[in-house]
């Protein structure tokens, strides 16, 4: 099942019939009743402020769920979102397909490449694009990027883990694009 019908709706659609699997599109207003007879998982990949009802809307269907980045608009509704997954033990995941792209993954090389030899190596990212959506500022929508894959390297590293309350912690304003 996908939730969302907009532009990354029917991104996620086309990719799952690609792979050979049949795709059912819904709006935001899908039921639990609809969701929990008829499928295995769930893509939510409607408008940023209506993630966190959706994603709820697939886990308590019984649905392992996919969500489209920004994963959430705060750090209390992503909170709110994994502790809703853990409660059910119903696997939730964030969309990071950078960390996948072959650049990355040529970049991922290079760097453990680096690190076995024992170079120092430094780490900058700048963000690119222009402003996709309308619904949520700039950073959460390509900042979810830049952040998975420097905490990929931070790890890669041999950095103490990070806790994604401490990336969630930068919190600000969504709508006005404060951070």
């Amino acid at each position: 099942a996908i939730l969302g019908r907009g532009p990354w709706g029917q991104v996620w659609r086309r990719v799952v019939e690609e792979a050979g699997h049949a795709a059912t599109s819904f709006g935001r207003a899908a039921t639990t009743e609809q969701l929990e007879s008829c499928f295995d998982a769930a893509i939510v990949a409607c408008a940023a402020p209506a993630h966190r009802r959706a994603t709820e809307i697939c886990l308590a269907a019984g649905l392992p769920t996919l969500v489209e980045k920004p994963f959430a608009l705060s750090s209390r509704d992503a909170l709110a979102m994994v502790e809703f997954a853990r409660a059910r033990r119903i696997p939730l995941y964030a969309a990071h397909t950078y960390l996948w792209h072959p650049s990355f993954v040529a970049l991922a090389a290079g760097i453990d490449a680096a690190i076995a030899r024992g170079e120092l190596v430094w780490l900058e990212t700048i963000g690119v694009g222009s402003k996709s959506h309308l619904d949520c500022s700039t950073i959460w929508d390509y900042g979810a990027h830049d952040a998975s894959m420097i905490l990929w390297a931070y790890r890669q590293l041999g950095r103490p883990k990070v806790s994604p309350g401490a990336v969630l912690a930068i919190e600000g304003s969504a709508h006005s694009g404060e951070t």
